[in-house]
Order: structure tokens, then sequence, then C-alpha cells
């Protein structure tokens, strides 16, 4: 049993090992590319403030309160007569950050002072470093919905990655853990860049994994979602409507005022904050707001709403429509990526976790590279001469 037992580690060691290899090899630049710009995105609101930092706030003034969304789109509407708008949302939670007013398309954005009304600037965001890091992260700045469809499955690699890479980590003999835990510093170069492809791999697999699968989730998420309502004992039918559903136009009839549609959204969501609102585009377009519930974090769960622009209907409440499994997926999937239920400490560990691919790529391409270079250089066994059935056969002595 215990040879079995041995011989089936040697097996899979081999099987991970050459997996972990050409998985690492192929898709090692994507995943490090897609990490590096994750860890960015960490903090992209404090860089993107930093950066510009005229646009995203002003001192909050004593005793004076934000302007409503309904006020700032009429301010904004007067000042731009031939613009048409798409949506306005907060820049942040802070006190005195700008409202962010996107044109249709979503571009140009407009930074408005949440007290006055007053333009602060606008840019393209599309051309903002923040923005394209953002790009970067999603598609690898590919066209379509390929990119995000490569960063999908990349996530999936680096899935991978990690759990063939801890199958090989792990030491034959339990009295080999102990070593296995740290770097020995005093060995070879080749020795200390093992190690360290090693104890980052391990350490870091928890934050990883947990990144990759929140990313495939977002990624993937006109799968996934369907897939919750499955299991859920549910027929996805009416995330499909949701997002396909449309106003019933009415003839001579005025949409709902911008207020009448805060209102609505609020109603839908007792005790809850809009967040964002995005406004019809066409006769047949809907509300859509983003709401906050009542005590949850700032970066958790936003309950989406979507109204007929002319009635007020609600078409689609996820408070009330999505499963207990896409309620969890709502809370926790965007929070638990860029590590922000947490605070702080979360979003640290989301910038390191970010930077774990790129290392891994560097120290598994200097194990691989000198290894590859030996085999180049062995020479190539000389094939066996077959003897000629014509040949004489020796006499016996």
């Amino acid at each position: 049993m215990q040879a079995f037992l041995q011989k089936l580690a040697r097996h899979q060691r081999r099987w991970f090992g050459r997996w972990h290899l050409w998985l690492g090899l192929s898709a090692g630049l994507i995943t490090a590319v897609v990490g590096l710009s994750g860890s960015v995105l960490a903090f992209r609101e404090e860089i993107d403030a930093a950066l510009n930092p005229t646009l995203f706030g002003v001192p909050a003034p004593t005793g004076v309160a934000r302007l409503p969304f309904d006020e700032v789109l009429a301010r904004l509407a007067r000042q731009q007569p031939a613009r048409q708008f798409y949506s306005i949302r907060y820049a942040t939670d802070q006190p005195g950050a700008a409202y962010i007013v996107y044109g249709k398309k979503r571009t140009p954005e407009w930074f408005v002072n949440p007290y006055t009304g007053a333009v602060l600037g606008q840019r393209d965001r599309e051309q903002s470093f923040v923005g394209f890091v953002l790009r970067l992260h999603r598609t690898l700045l590919l066209p379509g919905e390929v990119g995000g469809w490569v960063v999908g499955l990349a996530a999936l690699t680096l899935l991978l990655l990690t759990i063939s890479g801890l199958r090989l980590w792990l030491p034959r003999k339990w009295q080999h853990l102990r070593a296995a835990l740290g770097v020995k510093f005093g060995a070879s170069f080749q020795r200390q860049n093992l190690d360290w492809h090693n104890v980052l791999g391990m350490y870091s697999a928890p934050v990883v994994v947990a990144l990759t699968l929140s990313g495939v989730a977002m990624t993937l998420s006109t799968v996934i979602i369907p897939l919750l309502y499955v299991l859920s004992f549910q027929s996805p039918k009416p995330v499909a409507a949701a997002f396909t559903s449309q106003s019933a136009y009415r003839a001579g009839v005025r949409p709902l005022a911008v207020a009448q549609a805060l209102a609505a959204c609020q109603r839908a969501v007792p005790g809850g904050t809009v967040q964002r609102l995005a406004l019809p585009q066409d006769s047949v377009g809907v509300y859509q707001a983003n709401v906050r519930r009542p005590g949850a974090h700032a970066t958790g769960h936003r309950e989406l709403v979507r109204l007929d622009q002319y009635s007020g209907r609600v078409l689609f409440n996820s408070a009330t429509d999505v499963p207990n499994l896409g309620q969890a997926y709502l809370s926790w999937v965007g929070p638990m990526h860029f590590g922000t239920f947490g605070g702080l400490p979360t979003r640290v560990l989301a910038l390191l976790g970010g930077l774990m691919p790129a290392a891994l790529f560097i120290t598994g391409v200097l194990i691989w590279w000198p290894r590859w270079q030996k085999q180049r250089r062995r020479p190539a066994p000389k094939p066996a001469v077959a003897k000629s059935p014509l040949s004489p056969v020796p006499a016996a002595s």
C-alpha cells in the first residue's frame, strides 16, 4: 500500500508539474498584467483624486446640505443645453465629494460642486489614468467582449496555477515542512529564487484564490447570475427580463421628473439612499438606480431598481426579485474583489495579492530558463545501430 501511495504521489507531481509549467508560461504574462492593474485599482479613488485634486471635491461648508440629484441635473442642463445626460453619481462617500455626471455613452464626465452646482471641470474618462488601468484590468484593451472573456479565462488559469503550485509545494515528508515554509538565504541564487517562488505562492494562495474567484464571478456574470437562480430552484427569466425591460410608451404623457423617480426608487428600498441614477435615453428607456440599503457599509450592498419612466412602476427590484444566493453575490463579489469589505487592511491585502502573479511569473521563468537551456545544450542520444540479419554469427568457443 505504501509503495502504491508513493507511486501515486510521484505521478501526481509529474502531472501537476507539466500543467503548472505550461499554464504558467502561456498565461503568466496575462495574469501578471491583470494582477498589477488590479493592485492599482485597489486604491483607484485615492489615486484618481490625487491626480485630479481640483475635480473630485471641495471643502465641505458647515451647515450646508448637498444639492439633490434633480437640482444638480437641472442646473447643469441650463449650462449645457445641447447635452444629453446619461447618469449621475457620488464621486466618493467623503464630505464635500463632487457629483459626477456622465454624458451620453458615458463620455464626457462632468464634476459638479455638490453645494453650488458649479462645474468643477470635465474630462474623457477613457483617457484618464484610472480609466486606462480599469480598461486594462477588465479587457486588456481588446475590443468588444473578447477582452472580458480573455481576462476571465486567465483568472481561471491563475486558479489552476495556484492549486497545482500548492500540490507541488507540499513536501514529501512532514519533517521537511519547516524548511518549505521559509527561504534559505545562504544558498545559491537559483535555490533562493525557487524558495521565494514557493513561499510567495503558498502564503498568498488564500488572497489570490479570493481575488480570482470574485474576478471570474464578475467577468462571467452573465453566466453566474442565471446559474444562481437555477441553484435556488427559481427560473432565471426575471433577471433576463430585468435588463431588457422597457417603459410602456404613452403618447402625449410627460415622463416622470427626476425628483419623482428618486422618490419612487427610495420607496422601493425603504430607508435606502440613491447612490447613482441612470436616466432614460429614449422614449422606451427606464430609470435605473443603485440604492444603498440602510446600515450597509459604504462599499457594500447596492440594490438595483428599474422604473417605467412614465408610470414609475417598478420593473425590477433586486431586493425582492433576486434569491438569497444572488443577494450574496451582489453583496460580496465587488467588495471581495477590490478588498473594500474590511477597510484599509483588506485593501492592502488586495494590493499585495495583485502583485503576486507578476512576482510568481518572474521567479517561475527564472526557474524554468536555466533548465530549458541545459536541455538544449544536452547532446542528443546516438541512435542504436541495428544489426543486419546477414551479419555472421560469432562461433562458439
